[in-house]
């Protein structure tokens, strides 16, 4: 950690720190250490391993290391960053605050529970939490449940997640799921070149296919049957969903295998939200309800704990009603 305690309560910085004063954790209370090297930046640390769970993980270098970065980026466009501030009353200390904004540069893996629990912190007292994921944690072909949690949802922006290294900050806008792949629209944001407030605000082009010719739909319904001959766990609640319909998951008409943008949440179940609306077009609300039961049903985890599932239900509805006019 870059800031500490005196035995006065005061906030002290590491660039400040005397060998005749002692030094403590803001959040346990814990005696600390100061540490430097010829390749480590000078840190306060704990003694010993510790219970500590102030801060979101075991501070890296790396992640000492951006959160300069982010401050010094912050300063240079005139914005009054204040790294490691902690906030009493939600028992919290992000790793850089400038008013209401919190910002949260997760380098390491973190239990969910922990993460939730400061998800929640941040949001019941009206803070905005701003989190950027560090190089360990990015996405590669197969998206964890970890990452899935950091994911935020907008109207503008859709699915996405920003990421953060020493050369500056990205933005994955429009996350979509096409049958076993993810695509999204990237942006970059170099240090020092705007200001990191605004960067938080942008809006992004969606960049990504969002329609599918004859073609393509093909190569759906061929994925789809690839699972089925190999008894995938993820297709069987679909295909016994549609088997009690008189249906089956490879014979439902052709718009339904279109592209969603919430098969990153839902995988292939959004085709049933389809299958149910067109069903019962007049009541939306009973399409909601069943799509709901099914998901329980079928044991559909929700690993978005930063998106509001009925947003999201709401989005689908809409997305249904644009492709039936569509066709």
């Amino acid at each position: 950690m870059l800031f500490a305690y005196n035995e006065k309560k005061q906030l002290i910085s590491v660039k400040h720190y005397s060998s005749e004063e002692s030094y403590y954790c803001p959040d346990c209370g814990d005696k600390l250490i100061f540490k430097q090297g010829t390749i480590k930046i000078p840190h306060f640390a704990h003694r010993k391993r510790t219970n500590c769970e102030g801060l979101s993980e075991g501070e890296t270098q790396e992640h000492l290391r951006l959160k300069q970065l982010f401050w010094i980026s912050g300063r240079s466009q005139g914005e009054e960053w204040v790294l490691e501030k902690p906030i009493p009353e939600l028992q919290q200390r992000p790793d850089l605050l400038q008013n209401r904004t919190a910002v949260e540069i997760q380098c390491s893996p973190l239990k969910i529970s922990r993460l939730i629990q400061r998800f929640n912190g941040y949001s019941d007292g009206g803070y905005q939490d701003w989190w950027l994921l560090g190089p360990p944690l990015w996405p590669k072909r197969k998206w964890s449940i970890l990452q899935k949690h950091f994911c935020s949802y907008s109207q503008e922006n859709g699915f996405h997640l920003w990421l953060i290294d020493f050369k500056g900050i990205y933005l994955l806008s429009h996350i979509k799921k096409v049958n076993q792949h993810c695509y999204y629209t990237k942006r970059t944001f170099p240090f020092q070149t705007m200001p990191l407030l605004e960067i938080n605000q942008i809006v992004s082009e969606d960049k990504t296919a969002s329609w599918f010719n004859y073609q393509q739909i093909q190569v759906t319904k061929q994925f789809l049957a690839v699972k089925l001959a190999s008894f995938d766990e993820g297709i069987k609640p679909l295909q016994k969903f549609l088997y009690q319909q008189s249906g089956h998951v490879l014979h439902l008409p052709e718009w339904m295998y279109q592209p969603s943008q919430f098969a990153f949440i839902y995988n292939e179940a959004y085709i049933i939200f389809r299958y149910l609306y067109s069903l019962n077009p007049e009541k939306p609300a009973a399409v909601i309800n069943d799509f709901e039961r099914f998901c329980i049903e079928s044991k559909l985890s929700w690993h978005f704990p930063r998106i509001e599932k009925e947003r999201i239900l709401n989005g689908l509805l809409t997305e249904t009603r644009q492709l039936i006019l569509r066709q």
